[in-house]
């Protein structure tokens, strides 16, 4: 077993250039991968969506400290916009039982997909942590984050 404590991955609240271009191509990827499935253009912004929400939510929701928490929160609240903006819970050919199940099952689904989505983001972060320090080993460089403006 480690020692060290266990990092937690997530969406920091400063990006640099190269975190910013493998964001880009987490977009470009699941895009293209619903484009492949052809997915209409209402989940393209809706999913699109959710990932954007969950991952600022992450770093600035709970000040960027708890970012499981923050995520099913932003999950809940993401999933009850839609819920609520696509008029499904005011459809007037469902039985009144099954709006209030609507109702409230749809916050308790967000958690669950805003917990995954949030381990998607973390997961992308976690990738860009390993290439970082795979690609400083390569190099012989120290980390990114020790180089200081007055060594260049």
């Amino acid at each position: 077993m480690l020692d060290s404590p266990k990092t937690i991955y997530s969406v920091p609240r400063k990006v640099d250039l190269a975190t910013l271009l493998v964001i880009t191509v987490f977009y470009a990827c699941l895009f293209a991968l619903m484009n492949l499935l052809r997915v209409d253009f209402r989940s393209f912004l809706a999913i699109g969506g959710f990932f954007s929400f969950i991952g600022i939510s992450q770093a600035i929701l709970l000040k960027g400290e708890s970012p499981r928490a923050a995520s099913m929160v932003a999950g809940a609240i993401y999933l009850a916009a839609i819920f609520f903006f696509s008029g499904a819970g005011f459809n007037k050919s469902l039985y009144p039982a099954s709006r209030i199940a609507l109702f409230l099952g749809t916050p308790i689904l967000g958690v669950l997909l805003g917990y995954l989505g949030g381990s998607c983001v973390g997961g992308i972060f976690l990738i860009i942590d390993y290439v970082r320090t795979g690609l400083a080993r390569f190099r012989g460089d120290r980390p990114a984050d020790t180089v200081k403006f007055d060594d260049l």
